[in-house]
């Protein structure tokens, strides 16, 4: 697995854009070890990938297509908690992958991105990071009175 890592960490810093040989770098890594990091990676990686595809001026993917691409990011994502459930940093790439997608206007994804940073706060309760990101997607929703209260719990982790 670590070779392949390597691989796929080397082919970034040389090759950026080259998404699909750093994608089957990971995939061999996560093969060969199946690392809740490689997973993320990964997730990443396709993230990535679906982002420049959406961007794109012409394409010729049908909306059946993206949405095919979007369930495989949310299922690799959530492939690193199947990999690693006591992990919160897992649960947090995961809600951040939500909370993008909340901003581009999925519906749902606002209310996944809470349930996964509750289940993170869960995992690393003194964090003081989480409830700073639950304010952030509160803003993101015009929540104001939620997200002063996520910024008050995240000063109070904060002191301690």
């Amino acid at each position: 697995g670590a070779y392949h890592y390597n691989k796929a960490s080397s082919v970034s810093v040389q090759n950026p854009e080259d998404l699909g040989i750093l994608a089957g770098h990971l995939e061999k890594a996560i093969v060969r070890d199946p690392q809740d990091f490689y997973v993320r990676s990964l997730a990443s990686v396709m993230y990535n990938q679906f982002t420049s595809i959406l961007a794109a001026t012409s394409t010729t993917y049908t909306a059946e297509q993206y949405q095919q691409m979007l369930n495989a990011v949310v299922s690799t994502a959530d492939g690193s908690i199947a990999v690693n459930p006591y992990n919160a940093e897992n649960y947090l790439f995961s809600a951040e992958l939500f909370r993008a997608l909340a901003s581009g206007g999925v519906d749902g994804a606002d209310e996944q991105a809470m349930q996964r940073y509750a289940l993170a706060s869960e995992r690393d309760p003194h964090n003081p990071s989480i409830p700073l990101f639950q304010a952030r997607l509160a803003l993101q929703e015009n929540d104001n009175e939620a997200a002063q209260t996520y910024l008050e719990g995240a000063i109070a982790k904060k002191a301690n």
